[in-house]
């Protein structure tokens, strides 16, 4: 089997460029705005619609029929509103309990289908399952930012993760560094650069992203709470090499 992996964070955050370095990665996008592929140079196709994703992608997948070794979802959150959508044309809104329980079996099959995807099926080897998700606030009685969860549907933003190997949080930090002449020496001015990062466990107190790959105790649940915001970097620090089974 392969990989699967739920990354969050806001907008700009490093998701994309992550989900770019795992192996020939093919986007299926649910996010109205593709710019960001194209300017990347990836192989995408756009999810419009829930309907589209059931009778199109799901099979697609289930068949091993898109091309490529990562099958990457950018994002589940657009995703999910597009199932909300479709469950409210229904007269199926989130508001009661069988609605509900629509909504949740629906998203439960997704991950499902997609961790399915992982195992080889004939002459396909499986993919790697790289699943994006936004990132909202989580705030106390009085308004207060105490943590952050995936921006999924509230009854299931904390227990969808689970659902995948590991769960990872994207983080940006801007520095100045000094520029340099040609034979290495500083200039006097500096420049701007943004370095992209993922971490393996909470920001703060109350963020529940993690590690979860391997369980406890075991080689693939030792990361450092920062890391590199690449594929291979995660890979390294897993001390796994990009074709060995997740578990």
């Amino acid at each position: 089997s392969k990989f699967s992996i739920l990354l969050e964070g806001p907008p700009k955050q490093g998701k994309t460029h992550f989900a770019t370095t795992m192996p020939d990665p093919t986007f299926l996008v649910a996010d109205q705005n593709y710019k960001a592929h194209e300017s990347h140079g990836v192989r995408f196709f756009v999810i419009d619609n829930w309907v589209e994703w059931e009778q199109r992608f799901r099979p697609a997948i289930t068949q091993r029929i898109f091309p490529g070794d990562t099958i990457v979802l950018d994002t589940v959150s657009a995703l999910f509103r597009k199932l909300e959508r479709h469950l409210a044309k229904n007269n199926l809104a989130l508001e009661g309990y069988q609605e509900w329980n629509h909504f949740r079996g629906n998203a439960i099959k997704l991950a499902d289908d997609l961790n399915a995807a992982r195992k080889p099926e004939g002459d396909h080897p499986g993919y790697n399952i790289c699943v994006l998700t936004h990132q909202k606030t989580e705030t106390d009685t009085g308004g207060n930012v105490i943590g952050y969860l995936p921006d999924i549907s509230s009854k299931l933003d904390r227990s969808f993760a689970g659902l995948f190997d590991a769960h990872f949080c994207t983080s940006v930090e801007t520095e100045n560094d000094l520029v340099r002449d040609s034979k290495g020496s500083p200039t006097g001015e500096t420049v701007q650069t943004s370095k992209y990062f993922i971490h393996s466990t909470p920001p703060t107190s109350r963020h529940n992203a993690g590690d979860n790959l391997g369980g406890d105790g075991k080689k693939y649940s030792k990361l450092p709470p920062k890391l590199g915001n690449t594929f291979p970097e995660l890979l390294k620090e897993w001390g796994v090499s990009d074709s060995e089974p997740s578990k």
